[in-house]
């Protein structure tokens, strides 16, 4: 209730990081309708996002998606932790962008920034394609992105994302100006893609 909320968002200020890493975590898990997402709660939220310590910074973006509304404060941080240094926040940042970025301008940054990231796993990349199907037109950036990322394979499992890559960096470069050399390199063998000939 109403005393676990204010104990929550008290404890995002709180000096031990695992205290404002669990207070995000309560704030993400709580009802929508139970948490009033005022301008003080997302400020909070959008300054942890930038947080020392990598875990409150995942958590933070994580509550952002769970509880957020559109706010621009919010988004320019989410934007500068989609090409954090640890890919789980950068996984996190791309999920909670639907939720406080009303503008597609703000999201193609946040995705171009993180697909240029080389990720070892194919999280972020799989996260990113969902993100651009739901974007209307193309954007030179976000083609550039898009190859990087095909060029830079991550590797495990959901190696099936590199493959929406792929079918995206088509439909968004129709002419094959930046898509038919990269095609053209990963089909002749290169870029490491011989790692993902099991998927």
């Amino acid at each position: 209730g109403a005393a676990c909320r204010q104990a929550a968002v008290a404890g995002l200020t709180d000096s031990d990081w695992r205290v404002r890493s669990a207070s995000c975590d309560v704030l993400a898990a709580l009802p929508k309708d139970s948490l009033p997402v005022d301008d003080a709660v997302l400020s909070l939220l959008a300054e942890l996002v930038a947080d020392e310590n990598a875990w409150v910074r995942f958590r933070a973006a994580t509550a952002l998606g769970a509880v957020g509304r559109p706010d621009a404060k919010a988004a320019t941080a989410l934007v500068k932790a989609a090409q954090d240094e640890t890919q789980w926040v950068r996984i996190a940042a791309l999920g909670a962008l639907n939720q406080v970025a009303s503008e597609p301008r703000v999201i193609v940054a946040a995705l171009t920034a993180a697909l240029r990231v080389p990720s070892t796993s194919f999280g972020v990349l799989g996260r990113a394609v969902g993100l651009i199907e739901k974007l209307d037109g193309n954007d030179a950036e976000l083609v550039s992105a898009l190859a990087f990322a095909v060029e830079h394979p991550g590797e495990g499992m959901g190696a099936d994302s590199v493959n929406k890559a792929m079918e995206q960096l088509v439909r968004l470069d129709p002419d094959g100006q930046r898509a038919v050399p990269v095609l053209a390199r990963v089909a002749a063998g290169a870029d490491e893609y011989d790692r993902l000939r099991g998927n």
